[in-house]
């Protein structure tokens, strides 16, 4: 799958299980009970509290329960089968030493995205920092297999995930691995997947300059996306100077989806 530019893959997780493993509401509402003691006023309700076999039933895909987590409200949907949209945005697997064991054709999901209020919402860190967290605590849920990241189209060994995000709460270090993803476009340029969700915005950079500094376009493309990061998505051209790069320069895209890059003496 080639996304275009300006588009992204809805903000959203899913937590992969065996087929045979059956989870309830109730187990849901347990172990959210205990993330409450991490998460300050974490809380978890049944969509029809009034029906206790409802709220305890195992999920038939209809089921949804509501956690707030952080003081944001979070929908868990599940356990259903991966359908062909949801197999269509896994592009990437990171974090397993044995890809081929991993069949996510076979495997079951719990859905985890953002409440009605803030679906729609992009650029808004909290929630993005929210999702990642509360994910983190329920892959926790035994026989856990992989977690899905939409925005990114990763699909990450569950261990790594719960490393990286813990990492970006205490240290402040953005999950770049888990959280994004790399790839080319038609036309050369090397753009990241996943960041816009969090900042507005992705990173695009050039060919030419890929060709130029091919033996630093590992340490360039972090630099950048730490760069990002941290200061936001580009509205104006920025020129930047670096021991490492020399003159670089980042303008916004037509469309304001992507910061484009490009050495400062790159001749068109």
């Amino acid at each position: 799958m080639m996304l275009g530019r300006g588009k992204s893959p809805l903000l959203a997780a899913r937590i992969l299980f065996d087929p045979q493993d059956e989870l309830t509401a109730a187990e849901i509402r347990t172990l959210a009970s205990a993330i409450g003691s991490v998460f300050v006023g974490s809380v978890v309700s049944c969509s029809n509290d009034a029906d206790p076999d409802q709220r305890d039933a195992l999920f038939d895909g209809t089921t949804e329960l509501e956690i707030i987590s952080a003081g944001l409200s979070f929908i868990v949907r599940g356990l259903v089968p991966l359908d062909a949209a949801t197999m269509s945005i896994y592009e990437k697997v990171i974090g397993f030493d044995d890809k081929a064991s991993l069949d996510v054709a076979t495997l079951n999901t719990l859905v985890i995205e953002p409440g009605p209020l803030i679906r729609s919402s992009i650029a808004l860190p909290p929630i993005v920092r929210a999702l990642a967290s509360l994910t983190a605590e329920l892959s926790a849920l035994q026989n856990t297999r992989a977690i899905l990241w939409n925005s990114s189209g990763n699909l990450i060994e569950p261990g790594l995930f719960r490393k990286q995000v813990t990492q970006w709460n205490t240290d402040h270090i953005f999950p770049v691995a888990a959280l994004s993803r790399l790839y080319k476009d038609q036309y050369g340029s090397l753009c990241t997947q996943g960041l816009s969700v969090y900042i507005g915005q992705e990173l695009e950079i050039e060919q030419a300059t890929l060709i130029r500094l091919s033996d630093r376009q590992s340490l360039m493309i972090i630099r950048l996306v730490e760069w990002l990061i941290a200061n936001g998505p580009v509205m104006k051209t920025i020129h930047l100077t670096s021991e490492e790069f020399g003159g670089l320069e980042i303008r916004r895209s037509a469309s304001g989806s992507h910061a484009l890059v490009r050495l400062a003496t790159t001749i068109y």
